[in-house]
């Protein structure tokens, strides 16, 4: 597997060795569940602070990517699912780009049509979001 090779593994024996390991696990199944859940507690607390050091990586000041990133983070724990809380921010992610890009194209429109009524922008002559930077084709409005 790819963990294998990136830890030092290149012959094809850490993938062999994982899966007699998994072939193994169904026996011992019945011995795991004999630890309590308040032993492992701590040890799940443990590896979800491991897992927020990537956090300060996130750009919070950019909505795109910090709005997915937090209902990510909100929403695995609170459903007690991680493919759930996956799933909110990629959802989240394509939705709010599609919003965004909708918003940026009526803002392009309704310059055009501004202008073609002899109006220019009064008030956000800078131009509108920055999310897409080309002039798609919009078509004539005048």
């Amino acid at each position: 597997s790819a963990a294998g090779v990136q830890e030092g593994g290149r012959t094809g024996l850490c993938a062999v060795v994982t899966a007699l390991l998994f072939l193994c696990s169904p026996a011992l199944v019945p011995i795991i569940e004999l630890i309590p859940p308040q032993a492992t507690a701590p040890c799940l607390v443990l590896v979800g602070t491991l897992m927020m050091t990537p956090i300060r990586d996130i750009d919070f000041t950019d909505l795109r990517l910090a709005l997915p990133a937090f209902l990510t983070i909100c929403v695995t724990p609170l459903a007690y699912s991680i493919s759930a809380g996956i799933f909110a921010g990629i959802a989240s992610y394509f939705i709010l780009g599609a919003m965004l890009s909708l918003a940026d194209a009526a803002d392009r429109a309704g310059a055009r049509m501004s202008e073609c009524l002899g109006g220019g922008r009064s008030s956000s002559q800078g131009g509108g979001a920055v999310y897409l930077k080309a002039d798609a084709d919009l078509p004539e409005v005048c």
